[in-house]
């Protein structure tokens, strides 16, 4: 359905209530808290949701004319939205104001992570892995070795990449080499 929902645990997720529910907004795909208190969703139709007040309310608000799949920040101010038809969204400001940013690979993004405040990976459709080294705003395609879209998208702390997908697709990199398992 379109209907969206926002549940929050107070302790420790033993127990969730909601906080927001709506018939029209459409899906909500991630969440992420830039702080204690601050915290973004963003879903399809282009919808963010905002909450300043540690995820009791939420503002909506409307940022694109694409789905939205993806959100993550490095920190209070610089994040990455990641969308449809190989556009992302960037932000300097908290989230205060997004920028377009236009990959030039036309497939959807369904996730995006920051690694620090220059490196940053995508994953998508079709196997479609894209890196960024200056914080989201160019973006390059890394050789595509499988065919399954990939729906998440990790980074480790010595830069390794791992991609999950459908039919159990793993993808790693090691030292820039990409590699694939699935079940």
């Amino acid at each position: 359905s379109n209907r969206a929902f926002i549940y929050k645990t107070d302790d420790g997720g033993e127990s969730w209530y909601e906080v927001y529910d709506s018939l029209s907004l459409g899906v909500l795909n991630s969440a992420v808290f830039i702080d204690g208190v601050n915290g973004i969703a963003v879903g399809n139709n282009g919808n963010a949701l905002y909450s300043y007040d540690a995820g009791e309310s939420w503002i909506t608000s409307n940022i694109s004319p694409v789905n939205l799949y993806s959100v993550s920040f490095y920190d209070n101010l610089n994040g990455l939205i990641s969308g449809a038809n190989g556009l992302f969204y960037k932000t300097t400001d908290g989230g205060i104001s997004w920028n377009t940013v236009i990959s030039r690979n036309y497939k959807n993004f369904y996730s995006v992570k920051f690694k620090d405040n220059y490196f940053a990976a995508a994953s998508g459709e079709g196997g479609t892995i894209l890196l960024s080294h200056n914080g989201g705003f160019d973006w390059t395609q890394e050789q595509r070795i499988t065919n399954n879209d990939l729906y998440s998208i990790g980074l480790t702390n010595d830069f390794r990449i791992f991609a999950f997908g459908e039919y159990g697709t793993v993808i790693y990199s090691n030292m820039n080499k990409l590699k694939m398992t699935s079940d």
